[in-house]
């Protein structure tokens, strides 16, 4: 093998470990990335239960105050049937 082919060699060898170093420095910038984004799907997550257990709790208030339940499913944007679901009317005893 030449002279020349030796050092093209070389040189190819260290490109090639100069690449693999890349390659694994995004391979860990990739999985940083990934643990942030779950993190922020799940804070994500609990802040859309927060809301809809706030949203709940204003119609059972509502509900509790009388409203009409056509009333506080427009307020909410659902439907009656929903309404009737997250907060049933108590009726008093028949007794």
């Amino acid at each position: 093998m030449g002279y020349q082919t030796q050092l093209a060699l070389v040189a190819i060898h260290k490109a090639l470990q100069e690449h693999n170093t890349e390659i694994n420095q995004q391979g860990a910038r990739l999985d940083r990335l990934e643990k942030i984004v779950e993190a922020q799907a799940q804070e994500i997550a609990n802040l859309e239960r927060s809301v809809t257990e706030m949203r709940n709790r204003s119609i059972r208030a509502a509900v509790d105050r009388g409203v009409p339940t056509k009333i506080v499913a427009q307020a909410h944007g659902l439907s009656s049937g929903r309404i009737s679901q997250i907060a049933p009317r108590r009726r008093p005893p028949l007794c």
